[in-house]
């Protein structure tokens, strides 16, 4: 079984609406059909590079044309796959809202917590679903004042003192990739207590740095084999597949 006849029948499988199909002009040129992002000019085929350059297909080197095969069929899979999950979020958050109106008519009254947060169970108690509501929060330029000020207590404290808060320090200066601050980080720093001033100036620039922008809904399924069991992430992520 090719690529293409593969791609079909796991799409086939899943019978999901919407699912490309892939013709059998779709497949890569080192078969002997045309691709669909070919572009056919007086019965020759050609390829765009990536200077938007039509280039004569059997010019192309085998292997990349191998490449571009497996290249499409992963981002086919990944797009379709991001489709099926932000349906899934859809569906789910529907379905939860649904039970929750039915309920809050059954017993006049809403449930979940006071953010929103509620969590569903399964009626053998094996499978869980929770609804958490996290606020989000970003921090403004008085950090970078914050941190000098800190670095300024670390420098005139005690080596001992400072090796204990070096970690937390760090921690809690740390930024991932869209540079954002991690709140809970931040939170274990403001609980280190001192009667320094320059140190209570930093944690009052923290807090004046706070710039709450909305919530974010979380989502997480949990099962166990057992009530007994600790329970098992259902996770829908690539890395921890």
């Amino acid at each position: 079984m090719n690529a293409l006849e593969e791609a079909n029948s796991v799409l086939d499988a899943m019978d999901l609406p919407g699912s490309p199909q892939f013709s059998p002009d779709q497949t890569v040129a080192i078969h002997p059909m045309i691709p669909a992002h070919a572009e056919v000019i007086g019965g020759a085929q050609y390829w765009r590079d990536t200077k938007n350059r039509l280039v004569p297909v059997e010019t192309i080197d085998t292997v990349d044309q191998l490449m571009d095969e497996t290249v499409r069929k992963i981002v086919g899979y990944a797009v379709e796959l991001a489709a099926q999950v932000r349906r899934y979020k859809i569906h789910t958050t529907d379905d939860i809202l649904a039970l929750q109106a039915v309920l809050a008519q059954e017993h006049n009254t809403p449930i979940g917590g006071a953010k929103g947060n509620v969590t569903l169970t399964s009626f053998d108690g094996l499978m869980k679903v929770s609804v958490k509501i996290a606020d989000v929060t970003i921090y403004g330029p008085e950090m970078q004042l914050a941190k000098s000020k800190v670095d300024e207590c670390l420098r005139g404290w005690a080596e001992g003192t400072v090796a204990e808060l070096r970690a937390i320090v760090e921690n809690a200066f740390q930024t991932d990739k869209e540079g954002h601050f991690n709140r809970a980080n931040l939170l274990a720093l403001r609980r280190v207590r001192s009667d320094n001033p320059t140190w209570q100036e930093a944690m009052a620039l923290i807090v004046k740095a706070e710039r709450p922008m909305g919530t974010k809904e979380y989502v997480q399924v949990h099962r166990r084999a057992h009530v007994g069991a600790a329970w098992e992430h259902v996770a829908i992520d690539l890395a921890a597949a």
